[in-house]
Order: C-alpha cells, then structure tokens, then sequence
C-alpha cells in the first residue's frame, strides 16, 4: 500500500471539462480543478472567494407590464469621465460614479436592443453595436438610422440625435423600388476657331475615354462635319457601345461659338463616366479645348441605406475614416468616409481619399456584425472572419482595400470582440466557444485559436461579453459572460504566463449582461423579489460577500437598522463590523433590523446559491479537485481505491474554511479574543484524518460563511 505526496502550486487551468477527465497526460491536468464555482482564479496561481456585488438602480418596467431587455456600454468622455451606458426600453440611462446623471429618450425598444434568431439560427437582427470618438457615441441598428450621442457641458447633460450622414451610396437592388438613373452629358467647345494662337482647318487631335484613346480627328470648319468626326472617333473606342454616344452641335453651319453636345445613352445611359480629356497631335499654332460635364451619369438604384433597405449594423474610427458594415439588404458589405471626414461617404472616385465600398466575394453572404481596429481592419460576421491586409503598414484607399477571408468560424451576433495580447477575442457562432483570432508572423495569416477548449462546458451560449484589463504587471485580464442559462463564466487569462482559467459564477437569480468601466464591472441581474421578476443593476464590490447589497465601511454614528427598499419580504444575509450575522427577513417595504447597532460598518444583501447542493449543501462557493492519477511501480493508479491520509493547504487572508464538509477551526488563543470579528488566517494549514476509501481522491474546499476566503495551493499525501 504505497504513500504518495502530491502537490498542487496552482490552478491556471481553471475548472476542467469533464470531457477531459482522463487526460492527466497532459500538463493542464495537473493545474485544474474538476468544479471552481462562485470563486475567482488569481493569475499568481490561487483561487479566491468571488467578490459581491452593491444595488445600483432597478431598471423599469415596458408600459403594460414585463422586463426590458437591457444592453450596456462604457462612454469615456475623458482619463477622469467615465460612464455605464443602460439602453433599456425606448430609453438610456447614464450612469456616473454609480449614479443616475441623465436619461434621455431613445427610438429603441426592448425588442430591438439584443440580437435576434431563428430557431435554425439565422440571423434577423444583430441589436445595438456602438463605437466612440472623443465626446461622441455613435449606436448603430440595422432598423434605424445611425444616432450619435453627445455629452454637453455637464455631466447631466446629453443630446441624441441622426448622424449627419452624406452622399449615401447608389445601389439597384433590381425591383420596382429604385429610382430611374441619370444619362450622362459632356460638351466639348473649340474656343474662338480662325483666331491666332486657336484652331485651324487641318489641324488634329485626340480625345481619350477612362483611358481609351481614339484616332486622329481632323479640325473642319463645318460644325456638322465636325459633330459626325467626333462621334465617329468616339462610337469606335472598345470601352462604349456604339449606338450610345450621340454628338450634336449647336449650330450647323461653322465651327465658330458651336458647343459640340456628347451624349451617353442606350448601352452607355444610367452611369458615370469619366470626363473626356484630348490631345493635339498635329497643329499650326498652341490651340485648346474646354470639356465640361454639364450633367454627371448616375447609376439606376436608390440609396444604398433606408429603413426600407437597412442600416448598417457595426461601425468603428480607423485611419481618420468611419467604417461600417452589414445591412438587412447587403449584409456582406463594407463602407467608409472619405478620408478626414467621419459623415462623408462619396465614392463616386477611386482617388485616393475618396470613400470605399467593398462587398466580399465568397461562395456564401456573410452577415458582418462587428468591426474592430486592430492589427488590421478586423471584420466579424456569422460564417467567417475577414480582414484588410493593406492596414498593417499602409492607408486603406479605394485602389488597395482587399477584404481577405482568414478563417471560417463566425461570430455570435450581439456580441463584441476584445484584444487581448495581440489577439482578438469572439465568441464563436452557437456560443459554444471563446476563440482568439491571432496573426501568425511565419504563415503571414490568421488562426482562430479556441481558448476554452479546457473547459467548454462552461461556454453556455453567452448572452453578453466585456473585458477588465489588468491594471498592473502582475494583474490578469478578465472576462465575464454571462450565459443564456443565468449562470457568469468568469475567464482569467494572461497569455504571457499561461493563464488560461475558467470558472462558474451563480447567484440567486439569473445574470443578464455585463459592462466594464475603467476597472469597475457591472451586471444586470435578473431577480425574484417578493414573489415578481425584477431586473437591477448592480456593481462588483471586492470589499463585501452577498449580492444586490447595501454597504457602508465607515459610519459616522452606531445603525440599528437599514431600509433596503429593492429587497423588500427577502432573507437578508448581513455582516457588523467584521462578524456575520444570523440571516433575518426585510420588511414589506425593506426595511432590516439588526440585532444589534452597527459600530463602523455594515453590508447587507442576498446569500449567494448553494453551488454543489447535492454533494455539500450549504456551500457558496467551492472548489473540487480532479481526481488523483499518479504512476505507480506496477501501473497507473486509474481504477484502484486510494484514501487522503494528510492534506496541506496554503491559505491566504481566509476566516472560514470547510474541507469535504467539515468545518476547519482558526480560532487561536490570545489576549484579545472577545468583540472582535474572526480572524483572517494566512499561512499553512495541515489536516489529518480524513477518512474514507474511493476510486477518486478528491478533496472539496469551501465555505457556508459569507466571508473572504483564498486558496494558494496544497497538498496531500494520498495511501493507494
């Protein structure tokens, strides 16, 4: 009966997919954790407790009854302006330091603001996409005309209004709708013919057509004679149809004062063209021509945006131009302004600074919904990812834009992609994975990298996805999505270190999107309250254990109560002074009496869920170990009964403590034991005399306390 001694320095891993139960060859195996529920992964290799969350606001109602859907945004109108953004129904409400600063009227409904499907899964609406420049919000919506939001000159004043926009592209969406196009019209006048320094019978000229050039024409004296030359010169060049170019003169008899009409028709009606320009060939003296285009062809179609058409649905700055992408009508096609303009769309011209309109050319209609600037021009659409190769080093202009197809996994509609590292992270289409789109210097092309591959499970269709950066070196990034089933997958990532951890966050209710502002993230949670659904938003609080809660750390006179008017007929979990109290019940209107004054400090709110009910319950939060695969002399160790005879834990900052249901005392003598809230234990903690034989091996920490509690790492010495 061997004794073997295992140590666990981290869990970067984070929580493992049971798919993957048997793989400990695999160095992931030996840094995860089989359940990480209601606690949050430290890049340093430890795990924590997860951190409550203070009430902010209780979104209303849709007139007649029902909860609205609700997207949230940060605006950043300076290093030291932030806001939270809460579109609601036909209304946003901004928030500034956690308070209602403004509310202004929006033309969206509940049922707009989040992407909609069919049950097959295609697409009808992608819901609100945003993007920010300076003091500007641009929202867009495929119903609607682009808004720009404004802040004024306070933090409680805001505008919302269309965005300005011009020269909206042509398109012939080929039915009834579209309007008649444009012939276009040049006129070619020989200034004062006879006259020194002008034109005389015999000389000779060319004229060129977007780069076709016709042959000699001969100067004649006679306007109708010359009118037949040129439209004979011009029906002969490849580039036209003969029968659609008419030339007429004003007069019949001479040369002199004649304006010489060019008109293109039939074949060459209902377009654009190229302005005319000559070349003399072979003259007496220096003569010249004036050519104007007195009425610009136009393309059959109608505007290429409309609330018949569509607008687009996703927009972002990038090279001192506005980009956007994807209607109802062509939802594979890319817009931009003009360069140095973010309201100018002509791309009438393929100069340089002109706009650009590029649709993609692949066998299926990708549906673009996000735009990103990255390393490239990055756009994400439901079948694939695409991006512009000419953004990395030079200035995307109508004559190099190239939308080049990278890979093919498709996005979630409704969500936004983050960078992180230098990789671009998306939720893939269905909402079953977390992909990192990363540009590989050796291929020169993009990979699309599935970084939840460890723990899939926990990808439960996202309903919202944001993104806290790390605020120092030794700080990680982390993403919060909230799922379709209520529950938050939390992900810790920092990719220089290997950190890739994935856990499971559960509240009583269901969590329904998230945003990040700065470094203070919040959440709109859906609860029931008294018997009714209610929807708040509420903001993580490192500093407190309970949710939806109300909180003071430094009170100017003892509190014996406090009225928590949004919890009314609901058991409050609450904590005096350091010390956790016995659960009590609001009153009808909130209010909460506590058994005793408050001295300094107080925070009250909802206990967190049981999380594994079924094997402890009463913990609210936990960590379960994989089971324990070793190599022994005669074999694997996979199907033979082991037992923990020690184990170690490496604890940080911790007050309560449960291991497999039993409950771990860190009370110590001293002189100063009465009054005074539990002690945090930092330090080493071994454990003797568990007890029991299994095929698995496997330890469950945790805690039924609403306190703060970290685990650094542990060990064990295990009898096989």
């Amino acid at each position: 009966m061997p004794k073997l001694v295992e140590l666990k320095t981290n869990f970067v891993a984070g929580e493992f997919d049971p798919l993957l139960l048997s793989r400990s060859d695999i160095k992931h195996y030996f840094n995860a954790a089989e359940y990480l529920r209601n606690v949050i992964v430290l890049p340093q290799g430890g795990v924590r407790s997860r951190p409550g969350s203070r009430y902010l606001w209780k979104v209303p109602e849709i007139p007649g009854g029902g909860l609205s859907v609700v997207r949230m945004f940060e605006f950043q109108f300076s290093t030291d302006q932030t806001y939270l953004f809460v579109f609601h129904h036909l209304s946003l409400t901004i928030f500034r330091a956690g308070a209602v600063v403004a509310t202004i009227v929006t033309p969206y409904a509940s049922s707009q603001l989040r992407a909609v499907l069919t049950t097959e899964g295609d697409l009808i609406s992608t819901g609100l996409s945003v993007t920010q420049s300076r003091d500007t919000m641009i929202v867009f919506h495929q119903d609607f005309a682009p808004r720009v939001i404004k802040r004024g000159g306070s933090h409680a004043i805001w505008t919302i209004g269309v965005y300005d926009i011009k020269n909206v592209a042509i398109f012939d969406f080929g039915d009834t709708v579209y309007v008649n196009g444009v012939n276009e019209v040049q006129t070619i006048n020989f200034p004062n013919p006879g006259d020194q320094g002008n034109w005389v019978v015999g000389d000779t000229f060319k004229l060129s057509l977007e780069d076709e050039e016709t042959d000699n024409i001969s100067f004649n004296a006679t306007a109708a004679t010359m009118a037949a030359n040129i439209q004979a010169a011009l029906r002969a060049l490849a580039n036209v149809d003969a029968t659609g170019i008419a030339v007429v003169a004003s007069v019949s008899t001479n040369t002199v004062d004649a304006t010489f009409t060019v008109s293109f028709t039939n074949g060459n009606g209902q377009r654009p063209w190229g302005a005319l320009s000559y070349e003399t060939i072979s003259t007496k003296q220096v003569p010249s021509i004036d050519i104007i285009v007195t009425i610009k062809g136009v393309r059959p179609g109608e505007n290429v945006w409309s609330d018949t058409r569509g607008w687009p649905r996703c927009g972002v700055f990038f090279q001192g131009r506005l980009w956007v992408a994807g209607t109802r009508s062509l939802p594979n096609t890319l817009w931009s302004t003009r360069a140095g303009s973010y309201v100018d769309f002509n791309s009438k011209k393929i100069d340089d600074d002109y706009g650009i309109s590029a649709t993609t050319d692949t066998d299926d209609i990708p549906a673009f919904c996000v735009i990103f600037a990255g390393r490239h021009l990055q756009l994400f659409s439901t079948a694939a990812e695409f991006y512009i190769p000419a953004s990395e080093s030079d200035a995307v202009t109508p004559g190099n834009i190239v939308l080049r197809r990278t890979t093919s996994r498709g996005i979630k509609a409704g969500l936004r992609v983050y960078e992180v590292d230098g990789a671009t992270l998306f939720v893939q289409r269905r909402g079953k994975a977390l992909r990192e789109m990363i540009f590989a210097d050796v291929e020169l092309a993009y990979q699309s990298n599935n970084v939840s591959l460890l723990a899939s499970h926990l990808m439960r269709d996202p309903v919202g996805y944001a993104l806290r950066r790390s605020s120092s070196t030794d700080d990680a990034d982390y993403m919060f999505l909230p799922n379709i089933d209520g529950t938050m997958t939390v992900f810790c990532t920092l990719r220089t270190q290997d950190v890739n951890a994935m856990t499971l966050w559960e509240t009583k209710g269901l969590y329904d999107d998230v945003a990040v502002v700065l470094d203070k993230v919040y959440f709109s949670v859906v609860r029931q309250i008294n018997g009714t659904a209610q929807k708040f938003i509420e903001v993580m609080d490192e500093t407190i254990t309970v949710d939806c809660a109300a909180a003071n750390d430094d009170l100017g006179a003892p509190l014996a109560s406090v009225t928590l008017a949004h919890l009314p007929n609901t058991m409050i979990e609450h904590q005096l002074d350091g010390f956790v109290q016995p659960a009590i019940q609001s009153s009808g209107a909130g209010l909460v009496t506590f058994a005793r004054s408050a001295a300094n400090s107080y925070a009250a709110g909802i206990r967190y869920p049981d999380v594994l009910p079924d094997l402890y319950p009463g913990l609210i939060w936990a960590i379960r170990t994989l089971p324990i695969e070793v190599q022994l002399p005669d074999g694997a160790s996979l199907g033979k009964k082991r037992r923990i005879v020690r184990l170690t834990l490496r604890l940080y900052s911790t007050a309560a403590l449960y291991v497999n249901g039993n409950q771990i005392s860190f009370q110590q003598f001293g002189s100063q034991l009465l009054d005074q809230p539990p002690p945090s234990f930092t330090g080493i903690k071994n454990i003797r005399g568990l007890l029991g034989w299994d095929f698995q091996g496997q330890v469950v920490v945790g805690s039924d306390i609403s306190t703060k509690a970290t685990l650094l790492g542990l060990a064990w010495a295990v009898s096989i």
